[in-house]
């Protein structure tokens, strides 16, 4: 069974909020790209790996911007607790 882009951020947010309480506040929603080392939610955060599988371009390209969406529905929630 394939994960959906919000599962995976479910996931990866869950974790995050064990290891770094606070994280959402960290990151900068405007420059979030999930295709950049430097501009993913990790690496915002100081790290520099992000994996995804894909086949090709246009699929990879439309489930960065899945994850891309789904990170920016997940931090903006957690700001508004």
């Amino acid at each position: 069974m394939t994960e959906t882009a919000h599962e995976l951020v479910a996931r990866g947010a869950a974790l995050l909020d064990e290891r770094l309480p606070g994280w959402a506040d960290q990151i900068d929603i405007d420059s979030l790209k999930m295709s950049d080392d430097c501009n993913c939610v990790l690496g915002q955060l100081g790290k520099k790996q992000v994996n995804l599988d894909a086949h090709d371009e246009t699929e990879r390209d439309q489930q960065w911007e899945a994850l891309r969406d789904a990170w920016k529905g997940e931090i903006v929630a957690r700001r508004t607790l």
